[in-house]
């Protein structure tokens, strides 16, 4: 075989030393291109196992559902109008579609950008508001590190019972203080503590640390 001729190494060598600089290159090229290929199939299977790692808690067959102004008119009503999902079409949900094995609606508190919506005693913060199912929680699982989540009594009791996530604990009460069953006010209504959740890596902007979690009811 050719490759292993003396004579045909010794040309390429002699070519290569007549021309070192565009040798170089070629070398610098080649050496370049497969860096950079490296350190992008790098970089892509890192981001991969970063969004993997950041959704492992949720379950893998979920969605979640909201709405906006509709695009199209419809029925006699014009487009851009808003519309609210109601308990009504929660249930028409669970009973048409026998698949969904759990079902969590959720109401978004418009004061949550309010500026100190949430305070006890002589302290304040200005936190995101939510009113939930206790479904969520197997959703969307949290690590409880007080208490427990929200469950059905509170629901059906319309108990004034709020689960809160850690930096709002951090920010009302002291380290190590214990705050199952203290109160505290938002948008001035007094609600009992059951529970302080603490989530992880999935909490990649910190939200849901700095949630409340009030009964759906």
């Amino acid at each position: 075989m050719r490759i292993f001729d003396l004579e045909y190494w010794r040309e390429i060598i002699s070519v290569l030393k007549a021309n070192k600089f565009r040798s170089a290159l070629t070398a610098f090229g080649v050496f370049w291109g497969i860096m950079m290929l490296v350190v992008m199939a790098g970089s892509g299977k890192g981001l991969e196992n970063g969004v993997y790692h950041g959704f492992e808690n949720l379950a893998k067959n979920s969605t979640f559902i909201w709405t906006e102004k509709t695009s199209e008119p419809y029925a006699g009503f014009e487009r851009g109008r808003y519309w609210d999902i109601t308990t009504k079409d929660i249930e028409n949900l669970q009973r048409q579609i026998p698949e969904i094995l759990l079902i969590a609606p959720r109401i978004e508190v418009a004061e949550f950008a309010s500026t100190n919506n949430v305070s006890r005693k002589n302290k304040k913060g200005t936190f995101s508001i939510v009113g939930d199912h206790p479904n969520f929680a197997k959703i969307d699982p949290t690590r409880i590190i007080y208490g427990r989540f929200l469950n059905e009594l509170d629901l059906k009791e319309k108990r004034n019972t709020c689960v809160i996530g850690y930096k709002v604990y951090e920010q009302l009460f002291k380290e190590g203080e214990n705050p199952i069953g203290e109160k505290i006010k938002v948008l001035d209504i007094t609600f009992t503590i059951v529970g302080v959740t603490k989530p992880g890596s999935d909490d990649q902007d910190g939200s849901k640390k700095q949630t409340i979690h009030l009964p759906l009811t």
